[in-house]
């Protein structure tokens, strides 16, 4: 039986009984089955390392949870359209406490990158709902990414950044080669450090859209290829676009807007244990625009993939 560090610490931390603890089941059984677990192991897991079976019908909730993760998580089950397998999170309205980002699950990437035929880069393209044209400038991509003109933050260096509407962006002027995935509430906000105020500022970020996930640790671009398509399978969030960073990562483009704050830094979580880079949870953090130039190498931040 195997079971990785990203179930061990999901049996670690139950819910309280009534807060989701029928939920918490559920996608532990999931991700027993995902890990490559029978439906009897995920069962004699879930008998063994919780206490539901102390519960009126706890045993029969198991064998329900263990053989409903085994049909959802089946290769047909995907193949036809199914869903995530992951019981639905309850709305919440306030951020989540802040919890530690998790760590790099060595096992659990690789149970991934060996799940289906390898999708490399070229696969993106391929793949992609509107052909990602190198011609597109970063503005039409962006218009399309941002409809109805909103406010957006801009940056030709991490220190020298702009806020304001995406039409007032002077894009045939200078090369800006970040920008915040989430569209900006204010032309400013405080500062963090409260010294002042700033066109750059997690206060003047609106509510979280998107979330980027990239690879700064995973040299093969192959392998990261590999991983955005199968987290855009396995899990309901849109996939919107995918962006050579023109360095070392690609940065996928997930859609949350349907999403509960939970069930996005949930998602988030899984892609950290993955490889991805636990600083894109802050929702102001910098993302690279597409088709702009990344001034350290003269290099295009190519568009590889684009579905609106």
């Amino acid at each position: 039986m195997r079971i990785p560090d990203w179930i061990q610490n999901n049996l670690a931390n139950p819910p309280e009984q009534g807060t989701g603890y029928h939920s918490w089941i559920f996608n532990i059984a999931c991700q027993s089955i995902e890990a490559g677990n029978s439906e009897a192991e995920t069962e004699s897991l879930l008998m063994a390392r919780t206490d539901v079976r102390n519960r009126s019908d706890g045993e029969r909730e198991i064998r329900e949870a263990s053989a409903e993760a085994a049909r959802k998580t089946s290769q047909i089950y995907f193949m036809n359209g199914g869903g995530k397998c992951a019981a639905s999170l309850p709305p919440i309205k306030s951020e989540p406490i802040p919890v530690k980002n998790l760590p790099v699950d060595p096992e659990f990437q690789r149970v991934v990158l060996d799940d289906g035929h390898p999708f490399e880069i070229a696969d993106l393209w391929h793949e992609s709902p509107i052909i990602p044209e190198a011609h597109l400038t970063s503005r039409q991509v962006l218009e399309s990414l941002f409809p109805d003109d909103p406010l957006v933050c801009v940056g030709e260096a991490f220190n020298v950044f702009l806020t304001a509407k995406l039409s007032e962006i002077p894009f045939e002027e200078k090369n800006y080669e970040f920008i915040v995935p989430n569209e900006m509430s204010a032309i400013k906000g405080e500062r963090k450090d409260g010294k002042g105020m700033s066109y750059h500022a997690l206060a003047n970020t609106g509510q979280r859209k998107r979330i980027v996930i990239e690879f700064d640790d995973l040299p093969n671009k192959n392998h990261q290829s590999h991983i955005i398509w199968w987290l855009s399978k396995k899990y309901p969030h849109k996939l919107e676009a995918v962006i050579d960073s023109g360095g070392k990562s690609l940065h996928a483009w997930f859609s949350v807007e349907n999403s509960s704050e939970l069930e996005s830094i949930n998602f988030f979580n899984i892609a950290t244990q993955l490889g991805a880079d636990s600083i894109n949870r802050n929702r102001s953090q910098f993302s690279r625009v597409p088709n702009a130039i990344r001034t350290k190498n003269n290099r295009r931040q190519a568009l590889l993939y684009l579905n609106l």
